[in-house]
């Protein structure tokens, strides 16, 4: 059994539903996080939560739950234990405008879903025999106000992603509007 963290409560996966309006679903109203646990605990939350508050502010995400490093870490901790995620997990944290009315919304209220699954690896694997990567030319990442955060809009990532399956690639990298490499499909350059 597999359970969700969703707005304070820990839910089973299985039970928790989107209503059809949801406006993460409609038109990708919503950012998220992807976050790296090493032996269950996550790792660089500072950064990820800076993100979040940062995205937040810009979108107008209002939250009636707290959105700081030190209960976002205890939640993710909590539900890797109610999991059974004690190695390597990968979190997904999506925070997303609550349901209601077309473009123009109803409030500016958000819902909060926390996901874990495991990974292979608890740490960073070192690659012997590294990656053969390519560049991501058809469609380029715009340079604006949404351009340091993930939004649930990700149709530039899936679409890199089908590209370097369909070029026998393990992975490609992302030119921005001003032709620079920003960073790779799914995973961040430094």
């Amino acid at each position: 059994m597999s359970y969700v963290y969703h707005n304070g409560n820990f839910e089973q996966f299985d039970n928790v539903s989107l209503p059809l309006n949801n406006r993460n679903f409609l038109y990708g109203d919503g950012i998220f996080e992807s976050i790296r646990c090493m032996n269950g605990k996550p790792i660089f939350m500072q950064h990820h939560v800076e993100r979040l508050q940062k995205g937040m502010k810009v979108l107008k995400l209002q939250s009636q739950w707290a959105v700081d490093e030190q209960t976002l870490s205890q939640k993710i901790t909590a539900l890797n234990q109610l999991n059974n995620h004690n190695q390597g997990v990968r979190i997904r944290m999506v925070i997303g405008r609550n349901a209601g009315n077309t473009y123009k919304p109803d409030e500016l209220s958000s819902s909060l879903f926390i996901t874990s699954s495991p990974t292979p690896d608890n740490y960073y694997p070192a690659l012997s025999e590294g990656l053969n990567v390519g560049l991501f030319e058809d469609i380029k990442k715009s340079v604006n106000v949404f351009s340091d955060f993930k939004t649930c809009n990700s149709l530039l990532y899936v679409m890199a992603s089908v590209y370097f399956s369909e070029n026998k690639l393990d992975d490609c990298l992302l030119l921005n509007t001003s032709n620079h490499i920003c960073e790779g499909s799914s995973s961040n350059l430094f």
